[in-house]
């Protein structure tokens, strides 16, 4: 078998030949439809889009003609049935006087899919539409696409191009006296007669035309209306107490809901206009990508993402950027270096309104910390000067309610504890409200880093408590007590030993709570990794045993007996029953006491129970049903002791 000849070889022997590719313009028609546009709807923006920088080309060639003069009319013909029988559906025409088509542009532009026209005299990026394809959008709608055009280069001949679906196309020069500019028309398909209702055309061109600085009208018979409008950035240009109450009721009506607040925002970069408005009510971070964005003042997106930063969900924009690039499709922006540096801007620029309103108009800040504290607490993260100006303001979750943070630092001499989690939040917080103490929850996003950031900014200190913290400023008890409680104490520790608990007796509050489970962060994770080796294979087993190896060696949990609780004073006398008083019984039933108590605490403090914790916990409550059948119940071998001395 001869060996494969070489590719260039081969190519060189035999002679290259030049082929072009062939388009399957149906095809190109199927995949815009179904994967570059949303719909068939856009094709009003297409034709729209495509008058807009035939309306911008001519300022370059046309020393006279300035934007402004010039227009975009959509015309909507009804569908009429002939006198021969022949029904003809709706047409619509767009018509603009822009800088027209001669007819070798027609030939090189509007048949050569991806070939755009507007290029030459102006950057491209005057241009909205830069890919050549927006007015293949009108077969998403109509069979054929006829456009009647006049170049505004002197003594050009008018020129008619037809294009249709199956690929084909034909010119022809007409004899008429034409003004420079384009007429597109589309007859609509049979499947396709929705989009070509009058209020549906109307509806579309206005919502992506009616901020353009030229006239858009649409006729439809004898009716004939402008669409435009005043950009609301125009037309409400600053924060005045008048520009906002009017650009909050524009709001309402164009938007169809009532904000909280509004003001102007802008960006140098990507040259972007545009006013914020405040949403009104508490929104997640995730959802942000509901701002209106035009492009060149038309509608690119109503649901644009990417153009503020994490922090800013708080507030819903209606932006105008002229320096930005649309996707392909023109419904999005291309994430790029220039969007990069206009969505910094924006976010300088909020900052700049929030830290206006810190220092002289605190009663909107506030409004608006009311409802997005976490947005605001994000930016007090990011940003130093305003976390300095607006950080007491901002609201916690303590275990004395919803607080802001001057009145937690007045609470607490300016020492700020928290809680990094819900369950250690939860299980200290009836402890420390018990004890007057205030602990902030901290577990939700941003807390904890904006806590721990506060001390940078302003006098106070802040710390991560856990139980085990808290327990150090219980109560001592007197010697007299310390007595009473040491035979408790010597059967708790024995019960506890295998469980790695250490017991403890303390006074403390609520006397209502009989015990608490005092565990520090690291022996915390200590134990979570010894819950997980229960779980996990061989393999994982041996990898975090060599974790907690390499952990250094802490103090382990407390078990806090409270010796406000009537039930330990009684336990601590049940065990000091003497052993002629059937006092080894009275000790096993304090012994099961104490177990169950232990599992209880942990229950309490939402800590996850392991193998042998719930093996202890049946196996203590059978051996209690056992006692109390037997008649030999916790207490039952002697008075309970209401004291245990001075400080009982």
């Amino acid at each position: 078998m001869s060996a494969p000849a070489d590719p260039a070889t081969a190519a060189a022997a035999v002679g290259p030949s030049d082929h072009r590719f062939q388009v399957d313009l149906r095809g190109v028609i199927e995949l815009l439809s179904e994967h570059l546009y949303s719909g068939p709807r856009v094709v009003v923006r297409e034709l729209l889009q495509n008058g807009v920088d035939a309306l911008t080309a001519r300022t370059a060639k046309d020393d006279d003609f300035a934007l402004s003069d010039g227009r975009v009319t959509l015309e909507l013909l009804p569908g009429r049935t002939t006198a021969d029988g022949v029904a003809h559906p709706p047409t619509l025409s767009v018509r603009d006087n822009g800088v027209g088509l001669s007819e070798p542009e027609v030939h090189e532009f509007l048949a050569k899919i991806g070939r755009s026209a507007k290029r030459g005299d102006l950057q491209e990026e005057s241009f909205i539409g830069r890919f050549g394809i927006g007015l293949l959008a009108g077969f998403l709608v109509a069979e054929e696409i006829v456009a009647v055009t006049r170049s505004v280069e002197p003594g050009a001949k008018p020129v008619e191009w037809r294009g249709r679906a199956d690929g084909t196309y034909t010119v022809r020069t007409l004899n008429a006296d034409l003004a420079p500019g384009t007429q597109v028309f589309l007859r609509a398909r049979e499947d396709r007669l929705e989009h070509f209702e009058p209020e549906v055309v109307k509806q579309r061109a206005a919502s992506y035309g009616s901020l353009l600085p030229f006239p858009v009208t649409f006729k439809h018979g004898a009716a004939e209306e402008p669409l435009n409008e005043e950009p609301p950035w125009e037309r409400f240009s600053t924060d005045s107490p008048a520009d906002r109450e009017g650009l909050l009721e524009w709001a309402e009506g164009a938007l169809g809901k009532t904000f909280l607040d509004a003001f102007p925002i802008r960006s140098d970069a990507g040259k972007v206009r545009g006013v914020a408005l405040v949403r009104p009510e508490s929104t997640v971070r995730s959802r942000t990508g509901d701002h209106r964005v035009y492009l060149k003042r038309m509608l690119l997106s109503e649901k644009a993402d990417g153009l503020l930063p994490d922090w800013a969900f708080f507030v819903t924009c209606v932006l105008n950027a002229d320096g930005l690039h649309p996707t392909a499709s023109r419904e999005e922006l291309r994430d790029d270096a220039d969007l990069a540096a206009a969505r910094e801007e924006l976010g300088m620029s909020l900052r700049r309104t929030l830290l206006r309103w810190a220092a002289k108009d605190r009663d909107r800040l506030h409004r608006l910390i009311d409802v997005h504290y976490r947005a605001v607490k994000r930016l007090a993260v990011e940003d130093e000067e305003f976390r300095k100006l607006a950080a007491d303001w901002l609201p916690f979750e303590t275990t004395a309610g919803r607080l802001r943070l001057e009145e937690i630092r007045k609470r607490s001499d300016d020492r700020l504890r928290f809680a990094a989690t819900m369950d250690q939040f939860r299980q200290l917080a009836p402890v420390a409200s018990a004890q007057g103490l205030v602990v902030i929850n901290a577990c939700y996003t941003d807390e904890q880093e904006l806590l721990e950031s506060l001390p940078d900014t302003l006098p106070v200190t802040a710390e991560k408590v856990t139980a085990a913290d808290l327990s150090e400023e219980f109560g001592e008890l007197d010697d007299a007590a310390w007595e009473a409680a040491s035979d408790l104490l010597s059967v708790a520790a024995d019960a506890l030993a295998p469980l790695d608990c250490t017991p403890d007796v303390r006074r403390f509050e609520p006397a209502t709570l009989p015990a608490l489970y005092a565990i520090g962060e690291e022996a915390s994770f200590l134990r979570d990794l010894e819950r997980s080796k229960e779980d996990a294979g061989e393999l994982w087993g041996g990898v975090l045993e060599d974790i907690k190896k390499a952990r250094p060696q802490v103090e382990g949990p407390r078990l806090c007996l409270n010796w406000a609780h009537p039930l330990v004073r009684n336990l601590a006398a049940t065990a000091s029953t003497p052993d002629e008083q059937n006092g080894a019984v009275a000790r096993g039933t304090v012994r099961t006491a104490v177990e169950l108590l232990y599992v209880q605490s942990l229950m309490l403090g939402h800590y996850p129970l392991g193998e042998a914790e719930f093996e202890l916990f049946g196996d203590s409550l059978l051996g209690l049903i056992a006692a109390a059948v037997d008649g030999r119940g916790v207490g039952g071998n002697g008075p309970a002791n209401d004291g245990g001395g001075a400080d009982g």
